[in-house]
């Protein structure tokens, strides 16, 4: 399907083209128009090969078994490549990465057109830094020194010296790039922790009349909560949207209901499964289970996400 392509500049109008592929670039139905023209990328593929799209990025993933081979992935990147091939888009193979997860790794040459694709050890994909092993300590690492480099920028650039104001600053541009998508790589080992919660700590304790202060008073002082239990916020958040279906996530992926009501408590109760790892205790769906369960009924009953987020704020989430 072709589209004609008008440019208009003042009250001239140019001669018109058609658009033989790809949409329009900056129109209001170029996104939509987008969406349709890709939209049956994902029958060239397999039903045992996972396939995510946002825009124009595309990721393939397989879960190895013993029903399950590379060869697979690699008969998916073709196929992908025989469908871009005929809409005339074209891949470089430059721009794409392969990245195992897991200790057992598979050893596989992929390649798109004869090219191999380079492996690495971890790639960003949506802002967020993956690694091998789900550390994310590449992650952590690259964020809190983003994290401090802007802290810095703050304290050096603003002559002000009014802690609330600089505070202010702080939350609005530093804070963001510590929390941004959290749910994903919340850490629970105590090193990542503190290096998070140092960016903050080091900044408040800068500001005036705070250098004597204990890190908890300043927090008090300044009417701020710290990086961790923002984090803990932004984790039973994202718990009250999944089981209210604010989200398009399947429940039963995550959460496991309680099956017995009990007087105590509220009705979303969830059960905490038993955990021989640490690294399975504090997977996003079993972390906060015990934090979750002790919420009182109005806050997990709340009527909307603006709601929770008030009343969770005046929660008590010592346990």
């Amino acid at each position: 399907m072709t589209a004609p392509n008008v440019f208009v500049l003042k009250k001239s109008l140019s001669g018109s083209s058609s658009v033989l592929s790809g949409v329009p670039q900056g129109s209001v139905l170029g996104p939509l128009l987008f969406v349709i023209f890709i939209n049956d990328i994902c029958n060239s593929v397999c039903d045992n090969i996972s396939i995510k799209l946002f825009v124009d990025d595309v990721k393939l993933y397989i879960a190895f078994c013993d029903t399950s081979s590379p060869k697979q992935l690699q008969t998916a990147i073709d196929s992908i490549i025989k469908w871009s091939n005929a809409c005339q888009l074209t891949v470089s193979p430059t721009k794409c990465a392969v990245l195992s997860i897991g200790k057992r790794i598979t050893m596989y040459d992929y390649t798109i057109n004869s090219t191999v694709i380079p492996r690495v050890n971890n790639f960003s994909d949506l802002g967020v830094i993956i690694d091998s092993s789900l550390t994310f300590e590449p992650h952590i690492t690259s964020i809190c020194n983003k994290a401090r480099q802007r802290a810095a920028l703050i304290l050096k650039c603003f002559t002000s010296r009014k802690p609330k104001l600089l505070t202010r600053v702080f939350t609005t541009f530093v804070r963001p790039t510590l929390e941004y998508a959290s749910c994903v790589w919340s850490p629970c080992n105590s090193h990542f922790i503190n290096m998070i919660e140092s960016v903050q700590r080091n900044f408040t304790k800068k500001l005036s009349g705070m250098k004597n202060l204990s890190y908890s008073d300043r927090l008090s002082v300044l009417a701020i909560d710290s990086l961790e239990k923002r984090r803990l916020k932004s984790d039973l958040c994202m718990y009250y949207k999944i089981l209210n279906a604010h989200i398009d996530l399947n429940v039963k992926d995550y959460f496991l209901f309680a099956r017995t009501t009990c007087t105590r408590g509220h009705n979303f109760k969830l059960v905490k499964p038993i955990c021989c790892t640490n690294f399975h205790l504090n997977q996003f769906g079993i972390r906060c289970v015990n934090v979750w369960n002790a919420l009182s009924s109005n806050i997990v009953n709340a009527s909307s996400v603006q709601v929770f987020k008030r009343l969770i704020s005046t929660a008590n989430l010592s346990c």
